[in-house]
């Protein structure tokens, strides 16, 4: 008996020892297995191994989907479009569709931005898209606001990533102050730390790998982070290492607490 599913490498070693009666879980019949009609029985149970046991052994694992944090400032009037960075670790030959929704945090739908839901569609052999959101200008002091896009339900591709925040940076303090943007920068490497992110935890990113234009974006977490940072490579003016926080839904920073802190 043979069970499915049965790896190409070892269909040619198997068959000229092949015994009969063959199993399948969606095929089972007893063939002769006389020397005058085996060779016409192993191209005949060869084709039925293919065929009924789904050929397994040639599916490709599906690739993963990851989605990225963006932010924008705000705006007196009018609307800007907030994008959100879609990536595939591997390309795919077919085409990928998501499903996608955004969700409330300290940012509301109709306040501050346009509530968006959709599908995203990833043309085949493509490894990127975007993700649009329509921010609300206003000319209100107020803390920067955060919103949340979820996915859900992937075709032909699985879930690296399923949430990301967008981050309403607001421009109508009295005073100015200095924002610096926390997306990835298009010369560096995205490092994103945190509950269901690339990396679970900051010891888990390279540091002593980081090369200038890479950007560390740890996101809040409900518990504190208690490890220790050691960077031990250098940017440069025009190329910095950037390590910034992202807020939670509701405006939450992330901790990094030094008691019992360790860097293993």
């Amino acid at each position: 008996m043979i069970p499915c599913p049965l790896p190409i490498r070892d269909v040619g070693r198997v068959l000229p020892r092949l015994r009969y009666p063959v199993s399948c879980p969606a095929y089972h019949r007893e063939l002769p297995g006389t020397t005058k009609h085996r060779n016409r029985t192993c191209v005949l149970l060869l084709t039925l191994l293919l065929t009924a046991c789904g050929n397994h052994a040639v599916r490709a694992p599906l690739p993963a989907v990851y989605l990225s944090d963006a932010d924008t400032t705000e705006g007196d009037t009018g609307t800007r479009e907030l994008l959100f960075p879609v990536d595939l670790d591997a390309p795919s030959s077919r085409e990928i569709r998501i499903h996608f929704r955004t969700s409330d945090g300290s940012a509301k739908a109709g306040s501050d931005y346009r509530a968006a839901a959709g599908t995203l569609m990833v043309p085949p052999n493509s490894t990127s898209a975007t993700i649009g959101v329509t921010i609300l200008g206003d000319d209100e002091a107020e803390e920067d606001e955060t919103f949340s896009i979820i996915l859900s339900d992937p075709v032909n591709a699985r879930l690296g990533s399923a949430e990301a925040y967008g981050t309403i940076i607001d421009d109508d303090d009295q005073i100015p102050r200095i924002s610096i943007p926390c997306t990835p920068s298009a010369t560096g490497t995205d490092y994103p730390v945190g509950p269901g992110r690339r990396y679970a935890s900051i010891a888990e990113v390279p540091w002593g790998r980081l090369d200038p234009g890479d950007t560390v974006r740890i996101h809040y977490s409900p518990d504190p982070y208690r490890e220790k940072i050691v960077i031990r490579s250098s940017g440069t003016e025009q190329a910095p290492i950037r390590i910034c926080g992202v807020p939670g839904p509701n405006g939450e920073r992330p901790v990094l607490d030094g008691d019992g802190a360790s860097n293993d």
